[in-house]
């Protein structure tokens, strides 16, 4: 069965704005981020195999970027990864930004371990250049999966809005010791700046989803009260360090240098 792209609830569109300026944000949350410099450059998470969703347990996934240069026609931009292209099944997940002649959308990879899933397109978003945005990936109920953007504006307002889901109809479960990687992987066309990131799971989140977003958008470094430790499955505030109780070892490679740890 083909997904088909949710236009109501539960996934229905939604905005938020505040009065928080860009230059306040950076100055604030993103005062020391990582950069990325060079296109093959990026965080890399290992031992990652808990970081995967669960049948029992909504899943989200949040990321800060800045990014240089948008992708051009035809481009797909990699953000974060957690798959192995090269494995026989492909299972896991991944986030990107792709580029039609006139559209600029999240695109999301999505399988399990018995091949079903794959690439799923979301709706058209406005990035800026130079702005911090924050994309969240959701999936939920153990069958919708969900994207969502939040973005300061020119006029320094915040906008948390969806982009859009799918109803998978059936149970879709990425698997893998594979690590995760975020920043300039893959394709290699990200350079720009990395703030926090964040991997969730806990039992009915998708209730609380709208809140939650709201949280980290006003206050990017800190976890919402919401989660519990054991639903904190990662989390780096400053790209650098884990936070969460699994303390996973997090390295920055450099295509221009030696690997070496997050520091």
């Amino acid at each position: 069965m083909a997904p088909v792209l949710l236009l109501g609830p539960p996934l229905k569109k939604y905005f938020f704005e505040d009065t928080l300026s860009e230059a306040q944000v950076a100055e604030s949350a993103f005062a020391s981020p990582i950069k990325i410099n060079a296109r093959g450059a990026f965080l890399k998470v290992q031992n990652a195999q808990n970081l995967s969703p669960s049948k029992e347990k909504d899943f989200l996934a949040i990321a800060w970027f800045n990014v240089q240069d948008l992708p051009t026609p035809g481009q797909r931009m990699f953000l974060l990864s957690r798959y192995d292209a090269e494995a026989g099944n492909k299972s896991g997940y991944a986030v990107a930004l792709a580029r039609t002649a006139d559209s600029l959308r999240p695109e999301v990879y999505w399988r399990d371990e018995k091949g079903k899933g794959g690439w799923y397109v979301f709706s058209d978003v406005k990035i800026l250049p130079g702005f911090w945005f924050m994309l969240g990936l959701t999936y939920y109920q153990d069958r919708y999966l969900g994207t969502y953007l939040g973005n300061y504006q020119e006029n320094g307002k915040i906008k948390l809005e969806t982009a859009g889901g799918y109803d998978l109809g059936r149970s879709i479960l990425p698997k893998g010791d594979f690590s995760l990687k975020v920043g300039s992987v893959k394709t290699g066309l990200f350079t720009g700046n990395l703030g926090p990131v964040g991997i969730f799971s806990k039992a009915n989140m998708s209730l609380e989803i709208r809140d939650i977003l709201k949280n980290f958008l006003k206050d990017p470094v800190a976890v919402p009260d919401f989660f519990n430790d054991e639903d904190i499955l990662f989390w780096s505030p400053d790209a650098k360090t884990d936070l969460s109780p699994n303390n996973h070892d997090i390295k920055f490679v450099d295509p221009t240098k030696m690997e070496m740890g997050g520091r």
